[in-house]
């Protein structure tokens, strides 16, 4: 495989970035990523949807395709938004994604399996696509 493995943590962006539009889409350019769980967290506040790609077969960046949330994403303000995390391996919760105002739409979409933790949306929905 030739995706990006990304790591949603509270560490600046490396290895990729946001585009800073609607939905704010963060894509990887190297093996290793790491988008900033603060931009998450920040875009969900302002009902801006959020989502996260690994790359595609293919792309040549040298990871597995795996996303891992190593911090708690929590919306707090703002009106409806989505969380979309789209990896071509796995999905790895191993923090909360929470929200406490304003509905949280939740999509885990995983060529491979998807583990996941504690997640409240507030009256939004939660999809789960594994392999």
């Amino acid at each position: 495989m030739d995706p990006a493995d990304v790591t949603i943590t509270d560490s600046a962006d490396a290895g990729g970035s946001f585009n800073s539009a609607s939905p704010n889409v963060f894509t990887p350019n190297s093996a290793t990523a790491t988008a900033d769980v603060a931009t998450v967290n920040a875009s969900l506040n302002l009902g801006t949807s959020v989502t996260i790609n690994t790359g595609s077969v293919g792309d040549g960046l040298g990871g597995a395709g795996n996303i891992t949330l190593a911090a708690a994403i929590a919306k707090t303000t703002g009106g409806d938004a989505t969380l979309e995390l789209n990896a071509v391996g796995s999905i790895t919760l191993n923090d909360s994604i929470t929200s406490t105002v304003g509905a949280l739409s939740v999509a885990l979409n995983a060529g491979a399996t998807v583990s996941t933790g504690a997640i409240t949306t507030n009256g939004g929905s939660v999809s789960v696509n594994a392999g």
